[in-house]
């Protein structure tokens, strides 16, 4: 199974019924001083993470897109987007993604929807 295949997979195993996943993407969810590699899409309402270590799933979880605020910054270096999100409830993340990654050629597509999405869920 490919990176592109276990993403799609591991996402789309967090959809209930009638949702489709939207806009998956790589990278790094920093929470504190904590990082962790994993996949992220939305349904419509969520934000789907699935956490990873090599290739097995370790965490999961649907957020409700309940937003208080999105900053995004698209850095030079490594051209990365870093993606503040402040949620009205629950601890605010952060994740960092790349447009290139290995192995997911949907990457640079799904990359500019996801942040799309996102903010047009802000307020």
């Amino acid at each position: 199974m490919t990176a592109k295949e276990r993403m799609i997979q591991a996402l789309t195993d967090l959809l209930e019924n009638g949702e489709t996943l939207m806009h998956p993407i790589y990278g790094v969810l920093i929470q504190g001083e904590r990082r962790y590699y994993g996949y992220f899409g939305f349904a419509k309402d969520f934000l789907l993470i699935a956490l990873i270590s090599g290739n097995v799933v370790t965490y999961t979880s649907r957020v409700p897109l309940d937003l208080k605020s999105v900053k995004i910054k698209k850095k030079i270096f490594f051209n990365e987007h870093v993606i503040d999100i402040s949620f009205n409830e629950g601890a605010p993340g952060r994740i960092i993604a790349f447009p290139k990654v290995f192995n997911i050629d949907s990457q640079k597509e799904n990359l500019s929807n996801f942040i799309s999405y996102l903010k047009n869920k802000a307020p």
